[in-house]
């Protein structure tokens, strides 16, 4: 909830898809937001018929839904771990979830809103229904959250499955059969449900997505911003994995290993899993694509204060030193990404103002160009259904129509008279 009133603080605003599902909510009714989209994701549509139909125009409330759905997560996550690790290396993981700028669009863009809810219902339904002396109601409860969890963004249900299956198993040491039935059988229907609605232009790609990237985005991205300096460390981390994986499996080092290297190792394999359900859709762990990592960054936590652990075994004036470091350099990090949504969302105001300002009475579909412009992969406008959106709510139009120039060469074939240069307007522009 602090970093909703700091990024309120700076300025919040819309980006992306905001404007396709405001001007659906405000042509065709709030319950109408997701358009293409609600079959496949019912339980995002009240989402989004409150932060961009009922709340549209309005970003303070959904910025605040949004932080208050990270902090039910983060604290579920603690009360969940705290089961099978002690109380203070739970609480470490999920504040370095916190701090970390690794999930920025779950806490910045309103569309993400249902993803955001969905990770939080899936931590709240595994806490309600892991319990001693369970009832009925613990159970049903828990199948009602894994159902809303995938109807809301299904990408999520590899992670939750993970949990449920493997966190009893730790601390019982076998799986909790009765919640695996359940919300087994709650994320089969619900996704059987997703796939017989599933939305026809959203398309696999028919390469592998560099979802390789995601380890380094955990382990460096969240500090520095990708360059030689995140390489190297994740080059780092690389190696301490390496060291980590050596030590448990070498029989001379075994007895001195511990709870570090088995978290560094757990940590990997959520990273991994959270990687499956993108691996054909080429998202980036940055910027507006960093909505991929909201639970591989729950991997990331792990990986992180597992490696703390082993240099504090080693020397602990080195892991204090650490950690000290990697929390000033995260802050620094998160407050420039902070100010890149900022920056984006009143980049994507002025550009549409410039529209109506440089064309009052089009004649044809308006392009804006020469390209997208993005700042670590953070930007106002990225193809024509968000541009459109934002258009036909600036004219209060329906009928009017807009697209995104690729490049100079197809912004310059178009009619002067309907070319918006989005250049001397965007202060995401850097060059």
């Amino acid at each position: 909830m602090a970093i909703a009133g700091a990024f309120l603080a700076l300025g919040a605003g819309y980006v992306l898809d905001d404007w396709f599902l405001r001007a659906n909510a405000h042509f065709d009714g709030a319950w109408s937001v997701a358009g293409p989209h609600a079959g496949q994701r019912p339980a995002a549509v009240p989402l989004w018929a409150l932060t961009l139909g009922a709340w549209g125009g309005r970003p303070v409330p959904s910025v605040l839904l949004l932080g208050a759905a990270g902090a039910v997560f983060a604290v579920c996550l603690a009360l969940l771990l705290r089961r099978v690790v002690p109380e203070p290396v739970a609480v470490a993981v999920a504040a370095v979830w916190v701090v970390l700028p690794t999930h920025t669009s779950l806490e910045s863009w309103v569309t993400c809103v249902n993803l955001a809810w969905s990770q939080a219902a899936f931590a709240a339904g595994l806490l309600v229904a892991w319990r001693a002396g369970r009832r009925w109601w613990h159970l049903a409860l828990a199948a009602a959250c894994f159902s809303f969890g995938v109807l809301a963004y299904e990408a999520n249900v590899v992670v939750a499955a993970l949990a449920v299956l493997v966190l009893p198993w730790l601390r019982k040491g076998r799986p909790d059969w009765p919640l695996v039935a359940v919300c087994g059988a709650a994320s089969a229907a619900s996704m059987a449900w997703v796939a017989a609605h599933w939305f026809e232009g959203k398309q696999a790609a028919d390469r592998l997505a560099p979802v390789q990237d995601v380890f380094v985005a955990n382990t460096a991205w969240g500090f520095v911003a990708p360059g030689d300096t995140a390489k190297v460390l994740g080059v780092v981390a690389l190696a301490a994995l390496a060291f980590a994986v050596g030590r448990l499996g070498l029989p001379s080092f075994r007895p001195a290993t511990g709870r570090p290297e088995w978290l560094m190792v757990a940590g990997t394999a959520v990273m991994a899993a959270g990687t499956v359900p993108f691996a054909f859709y080429v998202y980036e762990p940055l910027g507006a694509g960093d909505r991929v990592n909201g639970l591989s960054a729950v991997g990331g936590a792990l990986f992180l204060v597992g490696l703390a652990g082993m240099v504090g075994r080693a020397a602990r004036p080195a892991a204090v030193l650490l950690a000290a470091a990697g929390l000033v350099a995260a802050g620094v990090t998160r407050a420039e990404r902070m100010q890149l949504w900022h920056l984006a969302g009143r980049d994507a105001d002025a550009i549409v103002r410039a529209a109506v300002a440089a064309v009052p009475d089009p004649d044809g579909t308006l392009v804006f160009g020469p390209e997208p412009i993005a700042r670590r992969k953070v930007l106002a406008f990225l193809e024509r259904t968000s541009i459109t959106g934002a258009v036909q709510l600036a004219y209060d139009d329906r009928r009017m129509q807009a697209d995104m120039a690729r490049d100079e060469e197809s912004f310059r074939a178009v009619p002067p008279h309907l070319r918006i240069d989005i250049r001397p307007v965007s202060a995401l522009d850097d060059r």
